[in-house]
C-alpha cells in the first residue's frame, strides 16, 4: 500500500540526476500583490502569474514490492472554501521501489480575494473508493491597493 509522507509548496525544485537528490528552492507561504483599485472588481477572479510547484513524497507500507498505483487530487480552495481549481494525477510506485516523489509544476493561481488559500492534497490507492485528504498547504494572499 502507498502512504503519503509529506507535501509542500515551493517556487522551484531541482532533481540531481547523479544521485537523485531533491533540492527545494523558495518555499512559498505567502504572497503580497499590488492591484490597481479600478482594475479589481469585487469577487472577480484574477490569475496571479506565479510559477510554483507542489511536491509530495510517498512511501510503501508492507513488504510487498510489486508495482502499485494510486491517484492524487490537488484542489485549490479560496478563503471561503470555494473550489478554484482541481487536478488529478496518477501515482505509480514501480516494482522494487520503496519511495516515490511527485511534482506538479504549473503557472498561475486564480485568486478572488485576500486571505488564506489552501491547496488540499488528497490521495487514494488503486482499490480505495474515496480520496482521503493527506495534506493542506496554506497560502496567505495579501492584496495591496496601488495608485494608478
Amino acid at each position: 500500500m502507498i502512504k503519503h509522507v509529506w507535501s509542500l509548496l515551493c517556487q522551484e525544485s531541482v532533481i540531481n540526476h547523479d544521485d537523485n537528490s531533491l533540492n527545494i528552492n523558495r518555499i512559498i507561504e505567502g504572497i503580497n500583490i499590488g492591484v490597481k483599485i479600478q482594475d479589481k472588481k469585487v469577487n472577480e477572479k484574477i490569475n496571479l502569474p506565479l510559477r510554483y510547484e507542489i511536491i509530495s513524497s510517498f512511501t510503501r507500507e508492507g513488504s510487498d514490492r510489486r508495482e502499485e498505483t494510486g491517484s492524487i487530487k490537488v484542489r485549490l480552495l479560496s478563503p471561503k472554501q470555494a473550489e478554484l481549481s482541481v487536478k488529478e494525477h496518477p501515482i505509480i510506485m514501480t516494482q522494487g521501489s520503496n519511495t516515490h516523489r511527485f511534482r506538479i509544476k504549473t503557472t498561475g493561481i486564480p485568486i478572488t480575494e485576500e486571505g488564506v488559500y489552501h491547496f488540499s492534497i488528497k490521495f487514494k490507492n488503486k482499490d480505495d473508493k474515496d480520496y482521503i485528504e493527506v495534506a493542506s498547504l496554506p497560502l496567505q494572499i495579501q492584496i495591496e491597493a496601488v495608485k494608478s
